[in-house]
């Protein structure tokens, strides 16, 4: 069995992602925190509300310590990391 290697893959991810933003950006019909994530995920899995794509943003989290409404970083902080 050969293991991907994952760093790599998510790097190409992320930068394809950044790379084609403006065009990907239109199949992302719901925005939702972390916070309301199984809402998010109640939505996408049943089908509801003609969803497409959701994004979750982290934006309330820091270094992926939990919430810290004090201190949020903005998604793109998130994606840089």
């Amino acid at each position: 069995m050969v293991t991907p290697d994952w760093l790599h893959y998510l790097r190409e991810a992320r930068d394809l992602l950044v790379d084609n933003i403006t065009e990907l950006s239109t199949l992302i019909t719901h925005r939702f925190s972390i916070e309301e994530a199984e809402k998010a995920f109640s939505i996408y899995g049943n089908h509801q509300d003609g969803v497409i794509k959701v994004v979750l943003s982290l934006a309330s989290w820091t270094n992926g310590a939990g919430p810290d409404p004090q201190q949020p970083l903005s998604d793109r902080e998130i994606m840089e990391e």
